[in-house]
């Protein structure tokens, strides 16, 4: 009885599983409707502030890694420091304070700032887009208007039309043929 009732169960379960997946496929989580946006909205703003937090934290790492101190070789630095160093270990002036870490913070704002200037001016400087992009948006956008705006558009060429079943007074049979050198020459499928 046991392994039969299993059996009947795992189909059972199968059958709600592959039923619900089939809902959740189908309905659930569809593919969205593709929407024409100009950009990608507010991902522009957190890829700028990534741009300008990762300069910020990459210049707090250089003045601050141990091995590797840019500050130390900044020429006066080292001298600045042991002053610095000196006159905190004294009994008058500031005295007690440790002001050690000053010309470090020091290096480190006129860093982040050659920094954040060299992101704005890059920013600024170098387009988003390549000339070729830009090119075929143009391109686009024109053939757009021609494609779904053409029933707006007034043409102001007069067009006349006219046919005969008389060959002759057609003159059709007077116009050159196409030779393959010509350029709008189509070579023809079916060879007779």
């Amino acid at each position: 009885l046991a392994p039969a009732l299993i059996t009947v169960l795992a189909f059972v379960a199968i059958s709600v599983v592959v039923r619900t997946d089939a809902i959740r496929l189908v309905t659930l989580h569809r593919r969205p409707f593709p929407l024409r946006v100009n950009g990608i909205g507010v991902w522009n703003s957190v890829l700028t502030f990534l741009t300008y937090a990762s300069a910020i934290n990459t210049m707090a790492l250089l003045i601050t890694e141990k091995d590797f101190n840019v500050a130390a070789h900044l020429p006066g630095f080292q001298a600045t420091v042991a002053q610095l160093r000196e006159f905190s270990a004294g009994k008058t002036g500031l005295g007690g304070g440790n002001l050690t870490y000053v010309p470090y913070l020091l290096v480190f704002f006129v860093a982040k700032d050659v920094a954040v200037f060299g992101n704005m001016m890059w920013d600024n400087l170098v387009p988003n887009e390549s000339a070729t992009t830009r090119r075929e948006k143009r391109r686009q956008v024109h053939q757009k208007i021609r494609l779904f705006d053409a029933e707006i558009t007034q043409f102001t060429e007069k067009i006349e039309m006219s046919a005969t079943s008389d060959w002759e007074t057609s003159g059709f049979h007077r116009e050159p043929q196409l030779r393959p050198d010509d350029p709008l020459f189509v070579e023809p499928r079916l060879k007779l």
